[in-house]
């Protein structure tokens, strides 16, 4: 996929979505530390495809963290 300008969170879904479709299995993304690839929406797009995709990138290496303290805040927010 090419796009023109910059990369931010929302292109970067546009991709990943295109990515999964095209896949015949799950798919292991390595991404560098770009911070499109690692915001709130990013991280729920990947949780909530998990079946499909697993994603690893330096700052992911805290990923897992990321990821239950966003579902942390988000049973937060539900609780309220």
């Amino acid at each position: 996929m090419t796009y023109k300008g910059s990369l931010d969170a929302a292109v970067f879904l546009v991709f990943l979505s295109k990515l999964i479709e095209a896949a015949t299995r799950k798919i292991l993304l390595i991404a560098d530390r770009l911070q499109a690839h690692k915001t709130p929406e990013v991280i729920a797009w990947v949780e909530a495809h998990k079946d499909k995709i697993e994603g690893l990138c330096p700052s992911f290496i805290r990923c897992t963290a990321v990821r239950n303290e966003a579902a942390l805040k988000q049973q937060r927010l539900t609780a309220i």
